[in-house]
């Protein structure tokens, strides 16, 4: 029976191989633009897990009752006389830059009952927006900046008239501004370095009576990110020097190592030890 003999130079070849595959796997990262996009029709026998829902002085809900697609929609009511009512809180990893869009439906468009709408803040330090119905006078929509780190007025504030139905209240955080819309109209606009990691569908609470119910539909979250330069992930920098400290021992338990071999070793190390500088 012939069998085939593996040298030493035929392994050192092969995890020669497997280090440089792990390597481009771990840092070949192309720098662009990366799109994602969250959705959320609230269609679902119960709220999505990716909402925290919060329910202080009233309550949230799915129903049927009002939708602007689709069968149902998240229905928050106030049940007792409060600052915040209720609302759901969604909490991102990181700081993020993009497009936060929700379709509210407003019941009592002549009524200084609550503040209800989308909050797109970045929590600590706090600041961010706001845009929704106006608690205060009534009659009107809001665009709000929670003033923090960057400096920022929206002026004007509540020129847009509210009227009864569904309405598109949208968010955008661009590079260098913010834009607030409501139903595609301009409401208000920011300068600055923005970005943010917490999103809130909420109903501020009424010091009236009675006490008020909205409803938000058809979520969508488009973030916009632009990828960090090549470099090795904590488990992939991890995995790669365990890989490498494997090599070594092998090639000193052997003392057998091609000149090419050797030469492909070293560079793998040299960028080994470079990419992990940069972490």
């Amino acid at each position: 029976m012939r069998t085939s003999k593996t040298t030493p130079c035929t392994n050192a070849g092969r995890l020669l191989s497997c280090l440089i595959f792990c390597l481009f796997f771990n840092i070949f990262i192309i720098d662009s633009v990366l799109a994602q996009c969250v959705t959320d029709g609230f269609e679902g026998p119960s709220i999505n897990p990716c909402w925290t829902v919060v329910q202080t002085c009233g309550t949230a809900t799915l129903s049927t009752e009002q939708s602007h697609s689709g069968l149902q929609s998240l229905k928050l009511v106030q049940t007792c006389v409060s600052g915040f009512a209720c609302g759901v809180i969604q909490t991102l990893p990181t700081l993020k830059k993009g497009k936060v869009t929700v379709w509210l439906y407003d019941a009592n468009p002549s009524g200084a009952d609550a503040s209800a709408g989308l909050l797109v803040l970045n929590f600590s330090p706090f600041d961010g927006f706001a845009l929704g119905t106006e608690d205060w006078g009534g009659g009107f929509y809001y665009a709000f900046h929670y003033e923090g780190s960057i400096p920022c007025t929206i002026t004007p504030r509540h020129t847009i008239p509210r009227t009864l139905g569904w309405h598109k209240l949208e968010i955008d955080v661009g590079s260098s501004s913010a834009e607030l819309y409501i139903d595609d109209v301009l409401a208000g606009s920011c300068t600055g370095d923005f970005g943010f990691d917490r999103i809130q569908l909420s109903l501020n609470g009424s010091m009236y009576s009675p006490l008020p119910t909205y409803y938000f539909d058809d979520f969508s979250m488009e973030i916009l990110e632009t990828a960090a330069i090549p470099t090795l992930s904590e488990w992939g920098l991890i995995i790669f020097s365990l890989l490498l400290l494997g090599t070594i021992v092998w090639y000193l338990r052997r003392r057998r190592m091609a000149p090419a071999a050797l030469g492909i070793f070293l560079m793998v190390f040299a960028l080994s030890f470079y990419f992990s500088s940069t972490l």
